[in-house]
């Protein structure tokens, strides 16, 4: 075993108890899952009435069908199930029959029916999407793309099993999500790309950008008087026994989102300027640092507009509406759920572009012998 392999078996053998012990520790206190509604899997099997009911210029729909429990300790039943539908609001299309359906038991006294339609059934088209996601990494990287798919694993743990419990535990976010934050980063980058000099300066690089994107986040936030209130969602967690700091929710949702982003541009200039380091070893400490902001110029031009794009993209309907409903250009930015969105897009991509000189000036101390 050389000592490339031994490194990726420490780092995930390292990785894998760490999460375990911080995620116990996260959700001590958190309530996951608190309600005990019964849920079963089901197959439609006849669709037997619908009746319609209008109150003013809506309508709704109730379909009552007959459904073979699939899963669970009802398996095998046959049951009644209705699905409320509503043509202006249509959260779920009216089913038919062959249909697989997500149910809960949510009686309806007034149809004595105990079993509703939730959803459809989608988890094994995702457990195909991501199994071919899987593939597709590990064929095209080998190697590097089965420890990809091990540290995008990892990633996901972070933020499922330790920050969200975290938070819900009422542990104090900001230090939750810089603890998450490093892990994530060191993590990934060892795994990928080893324990070594670029390692080492894409880490601090990317430290940096991060810190950057936080800084800029805690002062416009403050400068800005954000309530945290970024959309319908947060209204709902205030009403939550152990309501979270919606301010420290937004500030994570920022370097959550940044982190990905800024790693990616500090990986690509420390690996870019250590080649260079092999191909010219008696480049001085002030070319170095030239060839890698001429090199970070190329990058932020595309990776800030990734950003932006993907901050747009992820609440396109909410500017849609908003767009839709608003008077003047001046009442669209002074939303707070605007002005927090072109927050995230710019703080992101500060930290995107500050990364850039630290990871030049890093990779000049690290790679020069003689400065």
């Amino acid at each position: 075993m050389n000592k490339k392999t031994f490194v990726y078996i420490i780092t995930i053998i390292l990785s894998a108890i760490f999460l375990f012990a911080l995620g116990k520790y996260a959700s001590n206190g958190a309530e996951i899952f608190p309600h005990s509604v019964k849920t079963a899997y089901a197959k439609i099997v006849s669709v037997d009435k619908k009746t319609t009911s209008k109150i003013g210029e809506f309508s709704s729909e109730t379909i009552i069908c007959t459904a073979k429990i699939t899963s669970g300790e009802y398996k095998g039943n046959t049951v009644d199930v209705y699905q409320e539908y509503n043509s202006k609001m249509p959260s779920l299309e009216p089913v038919k029959v062959g249909d697989k359906v997500f149910i809960k038991n949510y009686p309806m006294d007034e149809l004595d029916i105990y079993w509703a339609i939730d959803s459809h059934k989608r988890t094994p088209a995702l457990t195909v999407l991501i199994i071919i996601f899987a593939l597709a990494v590990i064929f095209l990287g080998m190697g590097k793309g089965l420890r990809t798919v091990i540290s995008l694993a990892y990633t996901c743990l972070a933020v499922f099993y330790v920050f969200i419990p975290w938070i819900l535990s009422g542990k104090n976010i900001y230090i939750g999500v810089v603890i998450v934050c490093m892990f994530i980063t060191l993590m990934t980058l060892v795994l990928v790309n080893g324990l070594d000099k670029k390692t080492l300066c894409a880490f601090l690089g990317c430290s940096g950008g991060v810190l950057a994107a936080a800084i800029i986040t805690i002062v416009f936030s403050k400068i800005m008087n954000f309530s945290g209130y970024t959309n319908e969602h947060s209204y709902y967690l205030t009403s939550l026994e152990a309501a979270p700091s919606l301010k420290a929710i937004a500030f994570s949702a920022v370097l959550i989102g940044a982190v990905g982003a800024v790693m990616d541009v500090a990986m690509s200039m420390s690996s870019s300027l250590y080649e260079l380091n092999l191909k010219v070893p008696d480049i001085s400490f002030k070319s170095l640092i030239s060839s890698g902001l001429s090199i970070g110029r190329d990058m932020m031009g595309t990776m800030a507009n990734t950003l932006v794009l993907a901050y747009v993209g992820s609440s396109l309907t909410s500017v849609l509406l908003i767009l839709t409903y608003a008077d003047s250009l001046s009442d669209i930015l002074n939303r707070e759920v605007i002005a927090y969105e072109i927050l995230q897009a710019a703080a992101g991509s500060l930290g995107i572009l500050l990364a850039i000189p630290i990871t030049a000036f890093v990779c000049g101390i690290v790679y020069i012998k003689k400065h």
